[in-house]
């Protein structure tokens, strides 16, 4: 039979076996607590480990409003793995339902234009050009990474009335 240390060990190994493909980066994980019994259905030991995994985050560049509320970002890691050619029919599907569910766009957000833009190491993202409703001035372009299914950054480009300047 083996230790308990060795049950948890392998846990692990297996927990990042599974994660890090997923993820696409090395997992971190930390043990939150494990447990060891006689299983009467089973008729053996069975050992139980409970794992957090986390993803270190990369750096994030963020610009505020004048109100303290965050208007756009740069996720330096994002733009990682892009494609040679990221202007496809497929990838501009990508990239519009990203822009369709980025949390910091208003609702109803309207898409203006498409286009390829190179990212920083080395390839292509989609920035999409994005407008808010009828009556508000303000506008994003959206980079997406659509090799890895990822907005890379939204950087507001027009301010409404009540915004000054970035900072």
């Amino acid at each position: 039979m083996r230790t308990p240390r060795e049950l948890e060990q392998e846990a692990i190994r297996v927990a990042r076996a599974t994660a890090e493909p997923v993820l696409g980066h090395p997992v971190r994980t930390k043990v939150e607590a494990t447990d060891q019994e006689f299983s009467m259905r089973l008729l053996r030991h069975v050992h139980a480990t409970r794992l957090s995994l986390w993803k270190p985050l990369a750096p994030i560049d963020v610009w505020v409003d004048a109100a303290g509320r965050v208007a756009g970002y740069v996720d330096i890691e994002a733009h990682r793995g892009a494609a040679p050619n990221a202007d496809t029919p497929q990838s501009r599907a990508i990239a519009v339902g990203l822009v369709a569910d980025e949390e910091l766009l208003p609702p109803h957000a309207r898409v203006l234009g498409v286009q390829a833009c190179p990212a920083n190491g080395g390839g292509e993202l989609l920035a999409v050009l994005v407008g808010a409703p009828e009556g508000d001035p303000r506008q994003w372009i959206v980079e997406v990474n659509p090799a890895r299914g990822q907005v890379a950054a939204v950087r507001p480009v027009a301010l409404g009335a009540d915004d000054e300047e970035r900072t």
